[in-house]
């Protein structure tokens, strides 16, 4: 079902980037308020990279898995930016510490939450991700935290189930 959802944005956001008569005349109406000054420069939405790592994630980790990577990035990030952008103080490249301790709580919450997984391997995975995305810099981190965190805790979670 995401798949075709993916490359729906997909083709929009391609539009977008080679001025399209579809983006000119349909897309831009309902989206083009949203985008990023770093998006206006040639970059992907993070709409596209969230739906991409959306439908790699479910493809590649179990549904647990998959659930708990997906809402890292979701609470995570979110915590992230609108903590570091109100409260930020403490800088390092484009991320602040505040914004990570906040995605950390966020991710913490989200381990909390997840009663299909052990303990220990969601917070592995809250933790995972709060770290990928803090240095995510080339990569969108709509894409490398769900893969990154699901992959962690895809091990972990093998080797706390075969002790």
């Amino acid at each position: 079902m995401m798949i075709p959802v993916f490359l729906g944005m997909f083709i929009i956001d391609v539009s977008r980037l080679r001025n399209w008569w579809l983006w000119r005349v349909i897309c831009s109406k309902f989206i083009g308020q949203l985008i990023r000054r770093h998006e206006r420069k040639g970059d992907f939405i993070g709409a596209t990279y969230i739906l991409l790592s959306t439908c790699c994630t479910i493809a590649l980790y179990s549904m647990p898995i998959a659930v708990a990577a997906l809402s890292f990035i979701i609470v995570g990030d979110a915590f992230a930016a609108i903590i570091g952008r109100k409260f930020g103080r403490h800088w390092f490249g484009r991320k602040s510490l505040e914004g990570s301790l906040a995605c950390l709580a966020g991710t913490i919450i989200v381990a909390v939450c997840a009663p299909e997984l052990p303990f220990a391997v969601a917070l592995i995975g809250a933790a995972t991700a709060t770290i990928v995305e803090a240095f995510s810099v080339k990569v969108d981190d709509n894409i490398t935290v769900p893969i990154a965190s699901g992959l962690i805790m895809t091990i972990f979670n093998k080797i706390f189930t075969n002790l």
